[in-house]
Formats: C-alpha cells, sequence, structure tokens
C-alpha cells in the first residue's frame, strides 16, 4: 500500500484505505464496522470542505454509532488528531472547522 493510500489526503484515497482493510480483512473481523464507515463517509462526502496540508491526512473515527472524519497530523516519529472535520457528535476533537451532521 502507497503512502497515498496509507495516509490519504482526500476522500476518494480514504475509501480506497477502506476498501482495502475490507477485502483484506482475516475472517471477517470487523468487517461490519469498515462496511458502516464506508456507506457513513458516502453520506457526508459533500460536506468535506477540507484539504489536507503536508504531514496531515484523514483517519476515520467509529464507535458505537458515533463517527467522525477526523484530520490527523503525523511527522517522523508519531501521528496526532488535530480535529474532526465532519462528526456525527460532540468531542474534544471538534473545533470551529468541525462540520457536525445528523445521521
Amino acid at each position: 500500500m502507497n503512502d497515498n493510500i496509507l495516509y490519504p489526503k482526500n476522500i476518494n484515497d480514504l475509501k480506497i484505505k477502506i476498501k482495502y482493510y475490507i477485502e483484506n480483512e482475516p475472517d471477517g473481523f470487523e468487517l461490519n464496522g469498515y462496511n458502516e464507515m464506508l456507506e457513513w463517509i458516502n453520506k457526508i462526502e459533500t460536506k468535506v470542505d477540507y484539504t489536507c496540508k503536508d504531514c496531515e491526512y484523514f483517519r476515520i473515527y467509529k464507535k458505537g454509532n458515533k463517527f467522525a472524519l477526523q484530520v490527523w497530523k503525523k511527522d517522523d516519529y508519531l501521528s496526532v488528531v488535530l480535529f474532526n472535520a465532519v462528526a456525527n457528535f460532540i468531542n474534544e476533537y471538534s473545533t470551529d472547522e468541525t462540520v457536525l451532521v445528523d445521521m
């Protein structure tokens, strides 16, 4: 998997990453969760108005029925969450840039 997919800077690359996990997940482990994430991303795709900068990438967060499209920043040693770009709940990673959706 190349860096564009490992560290997706756009929604299309994030979808490719999730589909890769779906296709390569051993014994269907967490497969339903990945499918739910992909469905949610398809619903919110038009609400995403953020372009990742250098060293930033998109990650999806899912816990129960809480979903968020998060922006993370990486360097040579670690990655940290910056904020939620889109979420269906409020948490400590929500900022003025976060779009809250009810889905």
